[in-house]
């Protein structure tokens, strides 16, 4: 058994290069056996290409790979060690199951060659034993005879899991395997996934540009911009906390407001004047140093935003807007405010208040702090 204090896995200064366009830039991360960590970005950032490299199913340009200690990438010395050899399941966004095996025979396939936990290669009777209990542990065991072409998508995308996880490999990665299923469905199999995860204590890497996915998922975030990584943290983290103004664009449905820091009493926090108003903040990071009279980029969440109808008596000076759009989810109502001084923000009420509608004239309150996530002009 390996020694648990040893990362599932460690990358060191990870680049991959396509000709001039560079794909992974510098990539570094160390994750924890047992350990669930979500690669999440736009498409393009670099989050698909770092995984197939961590698989072997792409050449790094530089750098070094290492799997529960053991070296499988490292540029300096020219090794490369094969796919089928780096102890390690995958799953992929297309399922990629044989069309012509039954369920049972597309589980059963990587057992042909391969040792299952130290024991000698499995024969055809043990195979078909092993592969039925995956199915099992993915609740598929009433669709050992079937094909692929007779199974829904959610059945195909739970038979390729058991395909990965039945010769009980340490780490599997998983290539946005959710994404081609119906929102429904998505949200049922990512709670299904994350307790099989937990219960067979596999590490994880997950691909998703979908941040409910990475959220709900994640023990940490990996968010990534055009091949680099833009704020690696735990999920309620990254959504409360995020460290740049693209992080807080990205994750957490925030507004990214502009303005004068008018109040700075310490290190940490601040005021300042926004389109909605003056806007308590945090720094998000200790290198952001608020002060007096610079220009900060304060990140707001639209569920901290009220809107307050206005009233014949209210006050001057204060600040409003006007509903220009609202779209109603049931549970909540998204406004599309125009400020008086500035560009439109979102605003999710989860009051779903009746009283508001397009045309109406607001004022805005903020409830608790926001994120200062840059200073410009200090």
């Amino acid at each position: 058994m390996s020694d648990p204090a040893v990362p599932a896995v460690r990358i060191e200064n990870l680049h991959k290069s396509y000709g001039d366009v560079h794909a992974v830039r510098g990539f570094e991360l160390t994750l924890a056996q047992g350990e669930f960590v979500t690669l999440l970005g736009p498409s393009g950032c670099g989050k698909s290409t770092t995984l197939r490299v961590i698989a072997g199913l792409e050449t790094a340009t530089e750098g070094r790979i290492e799997l529960f200690g053991t070296p499988v990438v490292d540029t300096a010395t020219g090794l490369s060690v094969a796919p089928n050899r780096r102890d390690l399941g995958m799953v992929f966004q297309s399922y990629a199951l044989w069309p012509h095996m039954t369920a049972l025979q597309n589980v059963a396939f990587p057992l042909r060659n391969k040792r299952v936990k130290g024991r000698a290669r499995a024969k055809s009777d043990e195979s078909a034993e092993l592969a039925r209990a995956a199915l099992e542990r993915v609740q598929c065991g009433q669709l050992c005879d079937r094909y692929p072409a007779e199974m829904s998508g959610g059945q195909q995308q739970r038979v390729a899991l058991a395909r990965a996880i039945v010769h009980k490999p340490p780490l599997v990665l998983l290539d946005e395997p959710l994404s081609n299923l119906d929102a429904n469905l998505r949200r049922d199999l990512r709670v299904e996934l994350r307790t099989l995860q937990e219960d067979i204590g596999f590490a994880a890497v997950y691909v998703t540009h979908d941040q409910a996915e990475a959220l709900a998922m994640s023990d940490r975030i990996v968010l990534m911009r055009d091949g680099q990584i833009e704020q690696l943290d735990a999920p309620r983290q990254l959504f409360e906390t995020p460290s740049t103004p693209y992080a807080a664009g990205f994750v957490g449905d925030h507004n990214l407001l502009r303005g004068p820091i008018i109040e700075a009493p310490d290190r940490r926090r601040a005021v300042v004047r926004t389109s909605i108003g003056p806007v308590p903040v945090r720094a998000s990071l200790p290198s952001v140093l608020p002060q007096v009279g610079a220009t900060g980029i304060v990140a707001v969440r639209t569920d901290r935003i009220h809107l307050v109808p206005e009233t014949p008596g209210a006050q001057a000076g204060a600040a409003g807007g006007v509903v220009v759009g609202s779209a109603y989810s049931g549970a909540y109502v998204d406004f599309v405010v125009q400020p008086d001084d500035g560009d439109d923000i979102m605003v999710r009420d989860f009051t779903a208040s009746a009283e508001i509608s397009r045309g109406d004239r607001v004022s805005f309150r903020v409830i608790g702090d926001a994120v200062l996530t840059q200073v410009e002009g200090a």
